[in-house]
């Protein structure tokens, strides 16, 4: 939840695309899109030269309220470039 930039009220799911969509114009990126970068970012970053474990994997996914499958199936890009 966010609080609105006019308000002291709850931001509309409107609200919050519109943001996006200025802090990032041209381009038009969603919420989906960020949770792709994130979940690329700690799936590949290296602590002390190693991976994450799969318990650092799944704390990630637990506080972005999904699962490791779920993080690793549907936002992981698998031989993308680093």
């Amino acid at each position: 939840m966010l609080i609105g930039t006019r308000s002291d009220r709850r931001m509309s799911s409107q609200s919050y695309d519109a943001a996006l969509a200025r802090l990032f114009a041209p381009r038009r990126p969603t919420q989906n899109l960020i949770r792709k970068a994130y979940i690329n970012h700690w799936h590949r970053a290296r602590v002390l030269d190693r991976e994450l474990s799969e318990g650092q994997k799944e704390a990630i996914a637990d506080r972005m309220r999904h699962s490791l499958a779920t993080a690793t199936a549907a936002y992981r890009k698998v031989n993308a470039p680093a």
